[in-house]
């Protein structure tokens, strides 16, 4: 009882941030009760916090000793090794906690995340196997049914698990929508559903960030796609705080920019503005407004707006950016920066200007990085592709260009055509019709890719 009461003021003053008056309130719970795993996972945050993370993971690994089973310790053990830059250690934790909790679908994803960014892509495809089977074994459905877990909450989590792997990594957008669409309105897994289903119909490939969905992107039926998300839009706000969430109502300003029309990025740049300011520290936030300053021409603007909120020291204390939660949303941050210097950069016809060359460099280093966290990374590779290219290195822009397409299952007609461009420059005549066939048949009115193929077909023939 003692315990129970130590631990609940300790955790009320850790979310109200008194550090100090947490730690004296967790210690005593710990004092009354050895054991007490909330309150030991809570020191262990409070030492993460402090900077002492080999305390915390020391703490959390006590907790996973007493009860194998304990989700929150593990997962909050992958935390702090992500946030330090461990992946190796993230991933072998997993590892050893699914070994006694095979149908924690939470773990599971995780694990998919963490291996997709390692580039252990087979892996992957192996766990998912590995868990359907283990789940069609009577001898399981019973274990699964014993220790209250439903097989249906189960399921839906692989229904998610599978939609997540169709997109990122089969680049299918119809097969994800498929298994997201049967748990959109799942208690557990309903509003990750929709979050990522909106995602799909927003960018249609992962390999776009919204610039590109903005200046490249175009579908015969782009206006039944966005309509689709105006309606799963709605359907998220019951999982939120209908009209309040900062990241419901960015979602909508998104909407806005896709639709192309004037009056509509104009009330997108109010809102989003409006959003950034009651909000300084959320990352969508600001990406969003970046692409509404892009977006109504202003690129110098959009630059300035992304690099003064990351080199904001408050932003920099309490938003770790390339953490585990903001990671996906920090990377795209890193490649619109990247994708709006380099478009300004085409613009100055100057190749030989000392200053253009540094900025194109500083492009490729900071896609390099991005790719030492997630080798998964398509748009970082066709970044570098561009910046090559422009330096004139034709055989590493093809070899770039390769990477990406590759990465997305040859299923990107933007990365197809620039590698059928490429292999032609190189005299590569037959591979660069091989890729230009692909690229018709993902869009057969794809009139620039048919160019391409002439003139290959026409060297070859001379």
């Amino acid at each position: 009882m003692a315990a129970d009461i130590c631990y609940n003021l300790g955790f009320v003053s850790l979310r109200l941030e008194n550090v100090p008056q947490a730690e004296e309130f967790l210690m005593k719970a710990t004092e009354y009760d050895i054991q007490h795993e909330q309150a030991i996972i809570e020191m262990a945050r409070v030492y993460n916090m402090k900077g002492n993370y080999e305390s915390a993971k020391e703490k959390l690994k006590s907790v996973l000793s007493m009860n194998q089973h304990n989700e929150n310790a593990v997962l909050l053990l992958v935390k702090i090794c992500i946030d330090h830059r461990d992946l190796k250690t993230a991933i072998t934790e997993l590892r050893l906690f699914r070994g006694t909790n095979p149908f924690n679908i939470k773990v599971l994803f995780q694990l998919i995340k963490l291996l997709r960014r390692a580039g252990k892509f087979d892996n992957i495809k192996e766990l998912l196997t590995e868990t359907e089977t283990a789940m069609n074994d009577p001898v399981n459905n019973l274990k699964i049914n014993s220790n209250n877990n439903s097989y249906s909450a189960i399921s839906a989590g692989i229904h998610y698990v599978k939609g997540y792997i169709a997109w990122y990594m089969d680049n299918d957008a119809n097969q994800a929508i498929n298994e997201l669409n049967l748990i959109r309105t799942d208690i557990n897994w309903g509003r990750d559903a929709l979050t990522l289903m909106i995602k799909i119909y927003l960018y249609w490939s992962p390999g776009f960030t919204f610039i590109d969905v903005l200046t490249r992107y175009q579908h015969k039926k782009r206006h039944l796609q966005l309509e689709v998300c105006q309606v799963l839009v709605k359907e998220l706000k019951y999982f939120n705080n209908p009209g309040h969430n900062p990241t419901i109502l960015t979602i909508g300003c998104l909407l806005l920019l896709a639709s192309g029309n004037a009056a509509a990025l104009d009330k997108a740049y109010k809102t989003l503005n409006a959003i950034c300011k009651k909000h300084p520290k959320h990352m969508f936030a600001h990406l969003a407004f970046s692409y509404a300053l892009n977006a109504k021409e202003l690129p110098n603007k959009a630059i300035q707006f992304l690099n003064r909120f990351m080199t904001d020291k408050e932003n920099k204390r309490e938003i770790v950016f390339d953490g585990h939660e903001n990671f996906e949303t920090y990377q795209e941050l890193l490649l619109s920066l990247c994708q709006i210097e380099l478009n300004m950069i085409f613009k100055d016809q100057d190749d030989e200007n000392l200053d253009v060359k540094e900025s194109i460099q500083e492009v490729q280093k900071i896609c390099l990085d991005i790719l030492k966290k997630d080798a998964s990374c398509s748009k970082a590779w066709e970044l570098i592709a561009i910046a090559t290219e422009k330096l004139g290195n034709t055989q590493s822009a093809c070899k770039h260009f390769g990477t990406a397409w590759n990465l997305l299952n040859q299923k990107n007609v933007m990365i197809g055509y620039s590698l059928a461009r490429m292999l032609l420059r190189l005299g590569k005549y037959m591979e660069c019709i091989d890729i230009g066939h692909k690229v018709l048949d993902l869009d057969q009115d794809f009139e620039e890719i048919q160019v391409i193929i002439d003139h290959a077909v026409e060297k070859l023939r001379s």
